[in-house]
């Protein structure tokens, strides 16, 4: 009975020493607490059949909070992040060539000029402000923004 709680005992060492020369993969984790586990159950039930049951309900219920906790995690920390060109879209810039419904013009964002379009096919003035509403190749498009109160 003590020789499977040591056997038991060894088995999650090794599980512990592989997941260790796997970092943040966390497969091996759930299989040390089920052999921990199943050690502690060794004590009191001798039948290999009993303990073997053991071992696999316990890693399948630590693989399953494991994998239900690291989701939560996961979806938590990579929120929706914008890069490149889609990062434009509602940002605020001012219009430094008139747009026309029939003509492009260029709008200043952060000190970068782009080509920009209206979104309802309305003139734009040099020197309105405005608001990134999409990117569509190489334009952007646009619409007025109104000036804030002071």
């Amino acid at each position: 009975m003590e020789n499977m709680f040591i056997l038991w005992i060894i088995v999650s060492a090794i599980f512990l020493i592989i997941e260790v020369g796997h970092p943040g993969l966390f497969f091996f984790i759930p299989f040390a607490l089920g052999a921990f586990a199943t050690g502690l159950v060794s004590l009191w039930f001798t039948s290999l059949a009993v303990q073997g049951f053991f071992f696999l309900a316990i890693s399948a219920g630590a693989f399953f909070v494991l994998h239900s906790l690291l989701n939560v995690r996961h979806r938590m920390a990579t929120g929706t992040q914008h890069t490149n060109v889609d990062a434009l879209v509602g940002q605020h810039g001012i219009v430094v060539k008139s747009i026309t419904p029939l003509n492009p013009g260029y709008v200043r964002v952060h000190s970068e000029e782009w080509l920009a379009r209206s979104t309802h096919d309305t003139n734009l003035d040099t020197g309105t402000i405005i608001e990134i509403v999409a990117v569509r190749g190489a334009h952007v498009l646009v619409r007025s923004k109104p000036e804030l109160p002071q």
